[in-house]
């Protein structure tokens, strides 16, 4: 699991140098700060997250979003969940609605632990550097029947 992170970071950096030679609007790059909780709003854990999203504009109408999201209960750091996704958003001007897949990972020492691919729908509002979203993770399998998640962050577009 450990390689998976170091492969993302990689990427990040490789995506990063390549930004210099695109158009500033075909791409850019985002972090993020948020929550996330179970269907019933319980807050129990409380679960803070911390992401990263790379913007690839096609226009002004579509945005493709590969992620990546650490979640955490508390500060210890000792075993928290990765989720990669990648998103395909649909933009209203300010307004953006769209949807994609995240895979979790649990990492951790001696821990080997990885979920199904989930359907993320997410929707919000973005402008001067920010971006509001909030969004929903459910299981293909039960569809909204039964322990999706919801959450809402806030990112800062650089």
């Amino acid at each position: 699991m450990k390689r998976l992170f170091l492969v993302f970071l990689l990427g990040l950096v490789v995506i990063g140098a390549a930004r210099t030679n695109l158009n500033a609007d075909d791409l850019n790059f985002g972090i993020n700060v948020g929550t996330v909780t179970d269907d019933k709003f319980s807050f129990s854990p409380f679960i803070w997250t911390l992401g990263a999203e790379l913007n690839f504009n096609f226009g002004k109408m579509f945005t493709f979003a590969p992620e990546i999201s650490l979640w955490q209960d508390g500060f210890k750091f000792k075993t928290f969940w990765l989720f990669p996704g990648a998103i395909l958003n649909v933009n209203f001007s300010n307004f953006f609605v769209g949807g994609g897949v995240v895979k979790g990972f649990l990492i951790g020492d001696d821990v080997n632990v990885s979920t199904d691919f989930a359907l993320k729908l997410n929707a919000g509002l973005r402008g001067g550097g920010f971006k509001l979203t909030a969004f929903v993770i459910t299981a293909f399998d039960s569809f909204f029947k039964d322990g999706f998640l919801v959450g809402a962050s806030l990112g800062f577009m650089l």
